[in-house]
């Protein structure tokens, strides 16, 4: 028994180095620093015997902290150092925040020491223009520029009534609506501005200024620039007028662009109503089928000019009219009734004397009414003309070279014919053929006197005889 008791008091002073050292002594720069804070902590194992000593950190902070080193062993006596740095995110509020941190034994649980940190958050007031972007820099008239700034509180502290301004600067200036915001920590705005293209912008590079101020102080700013192409747009429309005596065409041009635009209208007007064509301040060239006119007309953006011409009908109207009249009253004057003579019919008597039915025809083939028509005709001394006429003429004398004949109308409407006969025969039957002379009508057409001959005519060939 006593063997035991004394087996038990040795052990039992055998174990108290361990668990009756003197411990752990610790030291650390108590000074604060602003996030993001390096420190080190210096430890002495002040036990007999070797230990491993471990570091970690406490409270609500403690995920801030950063070890660059969780562990030492450290002989008796001995000392080491744990470097740690603390980072506070990027939410936390301004303030000193005391981390807790406690270094202890590996072995010996109820081995520790504390100490803390010290990190200083700072307040940030920092508002930002974080970007300004265009969905499409390079426009052209009748396309819209559309761009977003966005804004953001990269500080601590809450933002009110931050002032936002757009400038837009280049070949003239561009006007959008400013803002007024208020950004909580981290918080983003997003601003859409959006401007027409129109003719009244020049072209050129534009540049694009976002300001952000708080009661007249500049928090931020930033440029992007931009591009407005040039471009010729020139609208056309042309209105005629087709009118029986007047032909009408006015283009009216329109430059939709935003540079200056030249523009030619033509038009071709045949001959010979190109001497009745208007045209003022035209060029004037002649082709194949007419003449070509032409106007060059230099348009402003936004400006508006109209060209015409007017093809006047009437004064060719009244050219043709007149040559019409002209060609009438020529037609009026030169028509003349038409006269013919011919052979009816011819027979054979007895002593080879030979007979012939004479006719002349007399047609008014003019538009006029004839008036004192006296149709005269001559017959040979070899004939004898016979007293049986069917229309009885005038005058019916005997003279030495032959029967002179006469008959009186006293109108022939137009259209109108008269048909005379007589008979002939041959006064000696020796006589084969001979020669009846052209008859003459003769009177008045619209008061100008006329005279015309009709064929001559020979008879007595055998074609005559029946």
């Amino acid at each position: 028994m006593r063997k035991i008791v004394f087996m038990l008091l040795v052990l039992l002073f055998a174990a108290h180095p361990v668990s009756a050292g003197t411990g752990l002594t610790i030291s650390s720069d108590q000074s604060c620093a602003v996030t993001p804070g390096k420190y080190s902590i210096s430890v002495t194992n002040e036990q007999a015997a070797i230990d491993t000593i471990r570091i970690t950190a406490l409270g609500a902070e403690r995920s801030w902290v950063i070890f660059d080193n969780t562990a030492i062993t450290l002989g008796a006596k001995q000392s080491g150092t744990f470097t740690l740095t603390a980072i506070a995110p990027t939410d936390a509020p301004a303030a000193f925040y005391q981390i807790p941190i406690t270094v202890f034994s590996d072995t010996n649980k109820d081995l520790k020491e504390q100490t803390n940190v010290c990190l200083i958050v700072k307040r940030v007031d920092k508002v930002a223009v974080k970007e300004i972007a265009f969905t499409d820099n390079n426009v052209g008239p009748s396309e819209t520029l559309a761009f977003t700034a966005t804004l953001e509180n990269v500080g601590t502290e809450p933002f009110r009534n931050v002032d936002v301004a757009i400038d837009v600067t280049g070949p003239q200036t561009l006007a959008f609506a400013g803002e007024r915001v208020t950004l909580v920590r981290g918080a983003q705005a997003v601003l859409k501005r959006e401007l027409q293209i129109d003719n009244k912008i020049s072209p050129g590079v534009y540049n694009v200024r976002v300001t952000l101020t708080k009661d007249d102080v500049l928090l931020d700013t930033l440029d992007k620039s931009f591009t407005v192409e040039g471009l010729q747009i020139v609208d056309k429309n042309t209105d005629e007028h087709k009118g029986v005596f007047v032909f009408s065409s006015q283009t009216t041009l329109y430059n939709r662009g935003n540079v200056e635009a030249i523009e030619t209208v033509t038009a071709s007007v045949a001959r010979p109503f190109n001497a009745f064509v208007s045209a003022p301040d035209a060029i004037v060239a002649k082709d194949e089928k007419g003449v070509v006119y032409a106007w060059p007309v230099a348009l402003r953006p936004g400006e508006t000019k109209t060209v015409s011409y007017n093809v006047h009908y009437w004064p060719f109207y009244v050219i043709l009219t007149v040559v019409i009249y002209a060609a009438y009253q020529f037609y009026l004057t030169t028509r003349r009734p038409t006269i013919r003579k011919m052979v009816l019919s011819s027979k054979k008597h007895k002593d080879d004397i030979q007979e012939f039915a004479v006719a002349i025809e007399v047609k008014n083939t003019t538009p006029s009414i004839l008036k004192n028509v006296t149709l005269r005709d001559f017959a040979p001394a070899v004939a004898r003309v016979h007293k049986d006429f069917k229309v009885q003429p005038e005058k019916a004398k005997f003279v030495d070279v032959g029967t002179e004949l006469l008959w009186k109308f006293k109108e022939m409407k137009p259209s109108e014919t008269r048909i005379v006969h007589y008979h002939i025969s041959t006064v000696v039957g020796s006589v084969d053929r001979f020669l009846l002379p052209s008859a003459i009508v003769e009177g008045e057409r619209a008061g100008r006197p006329y005279r015309v001959h009709s064929n001559e005519l020979t008879v007595g060939s055998k074609r005559n005889m029946g």
